[in-house]
């Protein structure tokens, strides 16, 4: 069918699944995870890699012809529904081992005026991208989910108070008889 206005070429780059390119005016979409891991990699460029002629015909389904361009957008609207709230701390570059399945972080997006969203990074095995990728740069899709946008900062939590009850305990013997006791926490 006729898809309009040809999204951009294809080039080295993260894709995730869904997203378009454009090759000798077809549109092509990229294939569902783990296929889609394949849709920025060299050799699997739609229609031009004679090493490996139809190996994008794993990454990439034909979805019809296109002519011209897609006309260019205005500046992005964030859909204040999708805020999170306060946002976490920011990413920061580390090794595989820096964050952990479910750790939440924040990119800023734009700085004036300031914006920022919020990522969540994916469970085990794709956990492992996390610390290797920040969550919008190429790769990043491999280890992040976009969760949507925050504002300001956690407030700072209360200082802990120290415990002035008594603990209470039970203690049973080999025949199962039990006592209950009252203990003062320990006080330094």
């Amino acid at each position: 069918p006729d898809m309009g206005g040809c999204p951009e070429n294809w080039s080295p780059q993260s894709y995730g699944e869904g997203d378009r390119v454009s090759s000798m005016n077809l549109v092509l979409e990229c294939n569902s995870w783990p296929l889609s891991l394949h849709c920025g990699q060299i050799g699997y460029e739609p229609h031009t890699d004679l090493a490996t002629p139809g190996a994008w015909k794993i990454a990439w389904t034909v979805l019809g012809f296109c002519e011209g361009t897609i006309e260019p957008t205005g500046a992005p609207n964030f859909d204040p529904t999708s805020n999170v709230g306060a946002c976490p701390e920011e990413w920061a570059a580390g090794s595989d081992t820096e964050y952990e399945e479910g750790d939440i972080v924040s990119v800023i997006t734009s700085t004036a005026p300031i914006h920022k969203v919020a990522f969540k990074c994916r469970e085990w095995p794709s956990s492992g991208f996390c610390g290797q990728f920040s969550p919008t740069s190429a790769g990043g899709n491999l280890g992040w989910i976009f969760m949507g946008s925050c504002d300001g900062t956690f407030a700072p939590t209360g200082a802990p108070a120290q415990f002035t009850g008594l603990c209470q305990y039970s203690k049973c013997d080999e025949e199962n008889r039990c006592t209950d006791a009252d203990v003062e926490p320990w006080n330094s």
